[in-house]
């Protein structure tokens, strides 16, 4: 949508729709898998749920009080404000699915640093990746000015991989300006019946593998996500290069257009 900034996580919900259809039966399974783009082949079901993974009973009959009781479970995490997520619920509710993921990342300040960048000729964008803390790094795309629906539309994993693959041979002298991005995006996840994945939100919803009986079906499902980045010299260290040339032009870019920003964790 123009004029609005969008983020998500992708790994997040594909995480708890996982966990969905390992409560899924038949076309509720399939739906859900092949919606994520699962190999159906390959996936194994698992008897034990992963630890860190809690469940909470809740009476939603008394929709007041339920939402009391989630409010109190995810308070309990860092960051988490429920309240933005679950506005109301319907005492006919039976499951509801909330994913919620909170990133903070501290970056340099606006002053002469060794980036790893590259720009791609063909979707003529600059991609520079940023270190954070806790190994997570940062791919800002700044695109050409009037090509961002190109760039959204050729946005796939290939693309992606071809830029981290460019980014390491690529090292440069760079003095970035960005507006310290700081957003908030709440979702309802029913949009995801436009990959098909219907079954799970309908009256033809078996998650018998959640109850044992096949009179349940998901009513509501949320996902939240609020970015914030900080500048602050002293917590995000300087990476250095031993091809620096001290008195070459650094390139400087200004985000002060519409960009992309791509949060990779560099452990998985």
């Amino acid at each position: 949508k123009p004029g609005k900034n969008i983020f998500f996580s992708p790994v997040s919900i594909s995480t708890a729709f996982a966990l969905l259809a390992l409560g899924s039966i038949a076309t509720s399974w399939a739906q859900v898998l092949e919606g994520l783009a699962f190999n159906l082949s390959r996936t194994q079901e698992e008897e034990k749920i992963q630890r860190g993974t809690p469940l909470v009973s809740c009476n939603f009959q008394n929709s007041t009080e339920a939402k009391k009781e989630i409010d109190v479970h995810i308070k309990s995490k860092p960051h988490v404000n429920v309240n933005q997520i679950l506005q109301d619920l319907d005492q006919n509710t039976l499951l509801v699915i909330v994913n919620y993921i909170y990133f903070k990342g501290k970056s340099h300040r606006r002053y002469l640093q060794q980036y790893l960048t590259y720009f791609d000729r063909k979707l003529s964008c600059e991609v520079v990746q940023i270190a954070y803390k806790e190994d997570v790094t940062a791919l800002f795309i700044l695109p050409d000015e009037g090509i961002m629906k190109q760039l959204e539309d050729a946005l796939r994993k290939d693309t992606v991989s071809q830029w981290k693959k460019s980014l390491v041979r690529w090292k440069r002298s760079v003095k970035v300006y960005n507006p310290k991005p700081s957003t908030s995006s709440t979702y309802d996840l029913k949009m995801l019946m436009n990959l098909d994945v219907t079954n799970v939100f309908s009256e033809w919803a078996d998650l018998s593998g959640i109850t044992g009986k096949s009179d349940l079906k998901v009513s509501k499902a949320a996902h939240k996500a609020p970015l914030k980045i900080h500048e602050n010299c002293t917590e995000a260290a300087a990476v250095t290069c031993p091809d620096f040339l001290p008195h070459s032009l650094p390139l400087i870019l200004k985000f002060s257009h519409s960009f992309l920003l791509l949060i990779v964790d560099q452990c998985t």
